[in-house]
């Protein structure tokens, strides 16, 4: 039982959702299909959610079988879509921003800080 419940907690720990900042979706329904269809071709990944409106992607993923470069290099040959991270979008804004993206911003927090805050 014991074995069973440590393998549940370290499932969650190990699993991090990333935002990416989408530009080129030109409509909510078909646009936002081909990016969750491209997505969930990567290994890895438990869930995508896309918001048209706000030009916003948040993937849950397992860290350990893919990262935010690998989900990047999906669309890196993609001319329709411009898919970056939103932390680096953050970054290069104005602390005022006021932006949708700016003020939904959480940091991200590495596998390892993850449990040692456990303790």
């Amino acid at each position: 039982m014991k074995k069973l419940i440590i393998l549940c907690i370290c499932s969650l720990i190990i699993a991090g959702p990333s935002s990416f900042k989408v530009d080129g979706m030109m409509c909510g329904v078909s646009c936002v299909n081909k990016l969750r269809a491209q997505v969930s071709t990567l290994e890895g990944v438990k869930s995508c959610d896309i918001s048209f409106e706000k030009g916003m992607m948040t993937i849950d993923y397992d860290e350990s079988k893919l990262n935010d470069e690998k989900i990047l290099n999906l669309f890196a040959d993609n001319p329709t879509y411009k898919v970056t991270t939103l932390d680096k979008d953050i970054n290069d804004s104005s602390p005022n921003c006021q932006k949708s993206c700016c003020s939904q911003n959480k940091e991200k927090v590495g596998f390892f800080k993850r449990i040692l805050n456990w303790f």
